[in-house]
């Protein structure tokens, strides 16, 4: 279990830190019996009573669970970054908050991992895209009709009643790529509608509302595996 490997990791390294640390050191007990400057190794001259015990078994097992301990701390910072990703979700905080003790847990500092948190918050929104779902739902229909007080805006009517003035869309958020008020649509989105971008949308703010919904609905039709739900569109 993750606990079980933290603590033989640690152990292993506790262990090996009471050996001498000098390299130069290794070598004259490999080739000696014993450890300069230290007692562990036996009277001088004995050599290892089997092969693989000694100063070298003990480094053989230290550099596995350094790598162990690698692997694990990787499989921790993944978990967080994947964590992030259902931010905003009914469970996504909690995720996030349990992600982030494990990581505290390993030996990472809180102000470290809140760091890469943060780091990770900024790349995520850089990087998210928009669900072909959600552009295509009533929701977003229904918004872009009430904010624009038109039936079929253009994207460029759009612009001034969704992200300008006090009531614009994420005017009431901290952005997570520079820390100020205000952020992308994107970024106000449930887990479910915003996620890692998988395809690039060629598009104009001259295209109506319906030209760019109808569009997206036949590229789904028509193009065989294609889910709305599965894809997520950069669309600036």
């Amino acid at each position: 279990e993750e606990g079980d490997i933290i603590a033989a990791c640690r152990l292993v390294t506790d262990l090996l830190d009471r050996w001498p640390e000098d390299r130069a050191a290794m070598s004259l007990f490999e080739k000696t019996g014993r450890c300069a400057g230290s007692t562990h190794g036996g009277a001088a001259g004995a050599a290892p009573e089997k092969k693989g015990t000694g100063w070298t078994g003990i480094v053989a097992i230290h550099d596995r669970a350094q790598e162990r301990s690698r692997q694990m701390e990787r499989f921790l910072i993944q978990q967080l970054e994947g964590a992030l990703w259902s931010e905003g979700g009914d469970v996504g905080a909690e995720v996030v908050r349990k992600a982030q003790q494990r990581l505290v847990g390993f030996g990472r500092g809180q102000d470290e991992v809140r760091a890469l948190t943060e780091e990770f918050r900024k790349q995520q929104s850089s990087h998210a895209g928009v669900s072909v779902a959600y552009v295509l739902s009533d929701g977003f229909q229904t918004l872009a009709q009430g904010r624009s007080g038109k039936a079929d805006p253009t994207f460029r009517e759009l612009e001034r009643c969704f992200f300008y003035g006090e009531a614009g869309v994420g005017s009431d958020r901290i952005c997570p790529r520079d820390g100020r008020p205000g952020c992308a649509l994107v970024d106000t989105l449930p887990p479910h509608h915003r996620q890692a971008c998988t395809h690039f949308l060629s598009w104009s703010w001259s295209y109506t509302l319906t030209q760019v919904r109808e569009a997206l609905r036949l590229w789904v039709e028509q193009t065989p595996g294609l889910r709305a739900e599965e894809c997520f569109l950069y669309m600036c």
